[in-house]
């Protein structure tokens, strides 16, 4: 009996400890909308229409034709900020059963626009600003069972605006008259601090999907670009993506 029985070892099974994730998503639930009276920039300022009425030629003007076509017209400035769009890589390592940590890289872009005058007579901007951002982010598992996971999350965000720019058409008559382009001069980093639940279903072995709606808010900045960010700095958002398990 002893010759025909062998003690056999049982390998403790690995825990996966490291998750590379890969996500998208809208940093913002839905878009925002200023509404100013009179004229006004894309950065929100009103524009004082006494200073160009003493300083502006008349000749060849495409602002000063805007300005005289609208002199007797209701005049309003509407600048609406899109829904951002975020991509994003990050690695988690997990602490036990329970808690993780990550950190990772995220790219956004943020969209406004600007509408500033009557139906026809009007300056149309167009505002674009591309930001890198370092995420740290805990994660905490409520529950684990079978393939699905869940859990919540929390963290910071540190992001920095890499690239930016206005772009201004004068329109006389639904015409262009001219356009101006420029770049963003400020760039200051921002700050936000975020949660959410996350959903996490292991679709086959190493491979998993996993949604995670939550809620952010974002500081505001003295010389940050007029954004999203500063218009609506409370929003609620969802992230969606593939991690893939790592031993």
């Amino acid at each position: 009996y002893v010759e025909n029985t062998k003690n056999k070892t049982v390998k403790p099974h690995q825990k996966r400890s490291w998750m590379l994730s890969m996500l998208t998503g809208n940093a913002s639930s839905n878009s925002a909308e200023q509404q100013l009276p009179g004229y006004a920039s894309i950065s929100g300022q009103p524009m004082n229409v006494d200073e160009v009425w003493t300083t502006t030629e008349y000749e060849d003007d495409p602002l000063m034709e805007i300005l005289l076509a609208n002199q007797s017209k209701p005049v309003e400035a509407r600048i609406r900020h899109k829904i951002p769009v975020t991509f994003g890589l990050s690695l988690y390592y997990n602490l036990g059963k329970r808690w993780g940590i990550g950190t990772g890289v995220n790219y956004t872009k943020l969209a406004s626009e600007l509408h500033s005058g009557s139906g026809t007579n009007y300056i149309k901007g167009d505002q674009t600003v591309h930001y890198i951002g370092i995420p740290v982010q805990v994660n905490y598992n409520v529950i684990r069972k079978g393939r699905f996971t869940g859990y919540v999350t929390g963290g910071a965000l540190l992001e920095k605006p890499v690239s930016g720019s206005i772009t201004t058409n004068y329109i006389v008559n639904d015409e262009v008259k001219e356009t101006i382009k420029e770049k963003l001069d400020h760039k200051p980093l921002q700050f936000s601090v975020n949660t959410a639940v996350g959903l996490q279903l292991k679709v086959i072995d190493k491979f998993g999907i996993y949604a995670e709606p939550g809620i952010g808010y974002h500081f505001k900045g003295d010389n940050a670009p007029n954004t999203i960010y500063k218009e609506k700095p409370l929003h609620f958002n969802v992230k969606f993506g593939v991690r893939l398990l790592l031993d």
